[in-house]
């Protein structure tokens, strides 16, 4: 399972990449790219800290995830929701005992 969180540490340094160099650009999308690397950041720390992956519910969702569904304008940043979507399939896949579920409800 080690090997699998790592994988997820890489994935978030990927995302947060992209919202790096998107955020130099300019497009309907900035406070969405901001939010989206404010909780990346948050779940490399807590993968770092804890080794779990910080998840906004028992449904293991991601704040970004339901951002983007509600706001986003889908004709920019592609990738990088892309690899958002990717990250949150693969956190359905992996043990509640590897995730730090931020609301229970």
């Amino acid at each position: 399972m080690k090997e699998k969180i790592n994988s997820f540490r890489k994935q978030t340094d990927e995302i947060i990449a992209l919202c790096v160099e998107e955020l130099k650009g300019k497009g309907p999308n900035i406070d969405i790219l901001k939010a989206i690397r404010k909780e990346f950041e948050e779940i490399k720390d807590c993968i770092s800290e804890e080794g779990k992956i910080r998840v906004l519910n028992s449904r293991r969702q991601l704040l970004s995830s339901r951002v983007i569904n509600d706001c986003a304008d889908f004709d920019y940043n592609q990738e990088l929701f892309s690899k958002i979507a990717e990250f949150s399939d693969e956190c359905q896949k992996i043990p509640k005992k590897y995730l730090k579920i931020l609301f229970d409800y």
